[in-house]
């Protein structure tokens, strides 16, 4: 009986592991890297992929510290995109800077189709861009976040 719950338990972490995978080995299709500045500004990645997987790697002055997964609906992921497609995120400059200093930075990356575009946003971008980073900025926020144990 003992041996049989260990197998049970033992085949469901391998599932549960298999299944993360698998939905990590799908493409990235939304990323926003924050870096840091002089002050306190929150610094992570969070990494959106095809299969609705989200993955949040907080560094520093973030809630979330370390990497953390939730799963957004396909409704949920066809929403961002969509917002991405709307704002037309390929006719973005590659890069907004000023003469500035201790900004954060905050890179932006999107693919659709066959497209791939990274952006990098120092200073001076205009309100569509910033409105896609507040959005994604957003999924943070949802409840329900689960911290990633090494090999899962």
């Amino acid at each position: 009986m003992r041996k049989t719950n260990l197998l049970i338990i033992l085949i469901s972490i391998l599932i549960s592991c298999r299944a993360t995978k698998e939905e990590i080995d799908s493409d990235v299709v939304i990323s926003m890297q924050k870096t840091n500045c002089l002050g306190n500004c929150p610094v992570y990645t969070i990494d959106i992929y095809e299969s609705g997987l989200v993955i949040l790697d907080g560094k520093e002055n973030i809630d979330k510290l370390g990497e953390f997964k939730i799963k957004l609906s396909k409704n949920e992921l066809k929403r961002l995109i969509d917002l991405f497609n709307a704002h037309d995120f390929f006719s973005f400059e590659e890069k907004y800077i000023s003469n500035m200093t201790d900004l954060p930075t905050t890179y932006l990356y999107f693919a659709d189709d066959n497209r791939r575009k990274r952006v990098m946003d120092y200073d001076g971008a205009p309100e569509s861009l910033k409105k896609l980073e507040s959005e994604v900025a957003k999924l943070i926020q949802i409840p329900n976040w689960k911290k990633v144990k090494r090999g899962s």
